[in-house]
């Protein structure tokens, strides 16, 4: 009951005296069903005043669902955070005995499909998979075939056949599944596939194949060694400074924007603290552009809602089944990798810079094992093989035939700025469509950073800090 799955649409509003909680909790008995509407309003000092649900005993005041919000609420607060983030992980959880539904996935091939009888009100999307291996460690695939082999000896001994024979004897080759080391051709490689069949994988190169490594996955240590930047300049006007002196941050606060901005354009802290800075996504812009208007300067500081634009709901709804793909995809060359959600990055050193790379990335088998990863869902590539690519196409071939970001492009400038402003050094940039996922681990370029760090410092001071005092 205490999973932000179970309990969603959270909302809060504080009023002077009262805070004003709102959320939905799925029923536990029924979890197909509509959930029911949570309203709590606590008082001074944490008092609950009012507490109301759907439920029929939320009639009285005091109900189950009630109380799982109050433990979230609090929760949350315990974690430090001052808004509601799209989920949490399983380490900032308590136990859980019972595991309510998750979200429903997208469809997807045959063997994925979970079955279920038809009736009404009935879901008509298919659950989340439960499916995980649970063994503690791995067999090796020469481990496997040795079991196959005894096998086949032990039905001989008993009662011999073409079947016996054939496992005893038969070549074996190594192949992949979710459940590890498998030979080709057996159920396994069928029934549970690392990637769907007929799914392409191009990876660069650097990213090697490797025997896997089991490692508790870590959060990187952001802005340990960071240097605060502080105003101190006499020259500016009285607005301008007011800009500067807001945006001077310290580690520990930009730390904790980053874990409270997890949630991104869902976010209104997120929102509030882009207002004023230039962000990785426009450092392309910023870059190649060489005069400013005030109307440009207009267009590039307003907030626009582009979530009805369908190549922007097409990028929003496959981010997160392009994060499962490229963990899937990772494992199948033996990087155990772990994606964590990112929020807002702001260096102390210069907090008029920000960045918000769509994952953080724990890779053990990586020197150093934490990056970054940024996924890209075109829409001018829907539906199409690895053969289909249209140009212009920001992935380019180079002489050895390996899909490359194009160094010029604006998306190269803004990989760059997250793992500087990250201190990370280095990317995934992961291209994915419903047919192939190309992958390329990019390397912080201390020389192209030496040469946009400048541009993008003049830009701020000499151009829109002046139009943002205006």
């Amino acid at each position: 009951m205490y999973g932000m799955s179970a309990l969603n649409l959270f909302w809060i509003h504080s009023s002077p005296g009262d805070v004003h909680v709102k959320c939905k909790c799925f029923r536990s008995q029924k979890k197909t069903s509509k959930p029911y509407e949570v309203d709590v309003v606590l008082g001074p000092g944490g008092t609950v005043t009012r507490a109301t649900c759907q439920c029929p005993a939320g009639r009285s005041g005091a109900c189950s669902h009630s109380r799982a919000a109050l433990h979230l609420l609090a929760l949350l607060k315990q974690q430090g955070y001052t808004e509601p983030p799209p989920e949490l992980s399983c380490t900032e959880l308590p136990q859980q005995w019972r595991r309510p539904r998750s979200t429903p996935l997208a469809p997807m091939p045959l063997e994925f499909v979970d079955w279920r009888s038809v009736r009404q009100e009935g879901l008509m999307e298919p659950i989340y998979s439960k499916f995980y291996d649970a063994r503690v460690t791995v067999e090796s695939f020469n481990e496997v075939a040795t079991s196959i082999r005894t096998l086949g000896s032990q039905l001989s001994s008993v009662c011999p056949s073409p079947f016996s024979r054939q496992l005893e004897t038969g070549d074996l080759i190594e192949s992949s599944s979710r459940m590890g080391p498998t030979p080709v051709d057996s159920p396994l490689e069928y029934l549970k596939p690392v990637v769907p069949h007929g799914f392409e994988t191009l990876i660069c190169p650097e990213v090697e194949c490797t025997a896997p490594t089991t490692t508790t996955p870590t959060r990187p240590a952001l802005f340990q060694s960071c240097t605060v930047w502080r105003h101190t300049s006499a020259s500016c006007l009285p607005q301008q400074a007011a800009i500067l002196e807001g945006l001077e941050i310290t580690p520990a606060d930009a730390a904790a924007l980053e874990q409270n901005t997890r949630q991104q354009a869902n976010s209104e802290t997120w929102k509030e603290a882009r207002s004023q800075r230039v962000t990785a996504s426009s450092f392309g812009v910023v870059l190649k552009r060489p005069t400013w208007t005030d109307k440009g300067l207009q267009n590039f500081t307003s907030q626009k809602d582009l979530s009805r634009v369908r190549p922007i709901q097409y990028g929003i709804c496959n981010e997160q089944p392009a994060v499962h793909r490229y963990v899937s995809v990772m494992k199948t060359r033996g990087h155990d990798v772990e994606a964590f959600r990112c929020g807002l990055v702001v260096d102390p050193s210069c907090p008029w810079l920000g960045a918000s790379p769509d994952r953080l990335i724990f890779d053990p088998s990586e020197t150093p094992m934490h990056g970054l990863l940024e996924v890209k869902c075109p829409y001018s590539q829907k539906g199409k093989s690895v053969s289909q690519i249209e140009e212009p196409f920001y992935m380019v071939k180079d002489h050895q035939g390996i899909f490359r970001l194009d160094r010029s492009h604006d998306y190269y400038f803004q990989v760059l700025g997250q793992m500087a402003l990250a201190g990370l050094s280095w990317t995934d940039f992961a291209v994915f469509s419903d047919q192939f996922m190309i992958v390329e681990r990019i390397r912080f370029c201390e020389q192209d950073w030496a040469v946009a760090r400048p541009k993008l410092d003049n830009f701020f001071f000499s151009v829109l800090l002046p139009y943002l005092a205006k």
